[in-house]
């Protein structure tokens, strides 16, 4: 007997994730993408517990997108990509599954679950968050079948993702310019803002005044300015 015939779990239709996926393409909303992505998840899933984490590479940390099924209190706002099995998914690139066991698992707090699959969420072939959902005690095992139709989930998540959080830094960039004149608090936020978007260790903003084409360097990260 397969995965899916011993928990009653049917492939979902290519159509059903294909409209899933439109739908979250269209959302301009940043936080609404990563609600619709968590409770779409823990229904192709039949999970109680949803979490996505996004990864900020430049601080080596997943933080809370959003969560379904748990308390505030437990959840961390943050979790270093080198702590717990969502760190390792990070590492892989490979979805990590917890079927039910003589012992509960324990997530990152004192909640105990009996059944979890932490999923990568990835974008041209690099991670950008993890997906978990979970079960607690007497909730439902995870089959294959789980692992596929949420992986292209977030194939779909992933791009919308994207494209709406590039909006919404351009948008909180731009008020934070039309709110301050503090030069290091603009390109301090511009750093931040931009390590959640794409990956990086350095970092340089530059200018180039009037027409004579030489660089003048405005705020850098993780170089010696000294030798800019």
């Amino acid at each position: 007997m397969s995965d899916e015939d011993r928990n009653g779990t049917e492939p979902k239709p290519l159509g059903l994730l294909r409209k899933i996926g439109k739908r979250l393409t269209a959302i301009p909303e940043f936080d609404q993408v990563l609600q619709v992505t968590v409770k779409e998840a823990t229904i192709l899933a039949q999970a109680e517990i949803g979490v996505l984490f996004l990864l900020d590479r430049r601080k080596d940390e997943l933080y809370l997108g959003w969560q379904q099924g748990l308390l505030d209190s437990e959840l961390p706002s943050a979790l270093a990509i080198d702590d717990y099995f969502a760190g390792k998914v990070v590492k892989t690139g490979q979805p990590q599954g917890f079927p039910p066991g003589d012992r509960p698992l324990k997530l990152w707090t004192k909640k105990l679950v009996s059944s979890a699959l932490y999923l990568p969420m990835k974008l041209r072939g690099e991670v950008i968050g993890v997906l978990l959902v979970a079960n607690p005690s007497g909730g439902r095992s995870f089959s294959e079948t789980d692992e596929r139709n949420l992986l292209d989930l977030t194939d779909y998540a992933a791009i919308a993702i994207q494209n709406t959080r590039m909006t919404q830094v351009l948008l909180e960039v731009s008020n934070l310019i039309g709110s301050t004149s503090d030069l290091k608090e603009i390109t301090d936020r511009i750093f931040d803002e931009l390590g959640k978007i794409v990956g990086y260790r350095k970092g340089s903003l530059q200018i180039i005044p009037g027409e004579n084409l030489k660089r003048k360097l405005i705020a850098c990260y993780g170089y010696d300015e000294t030798k800019l």
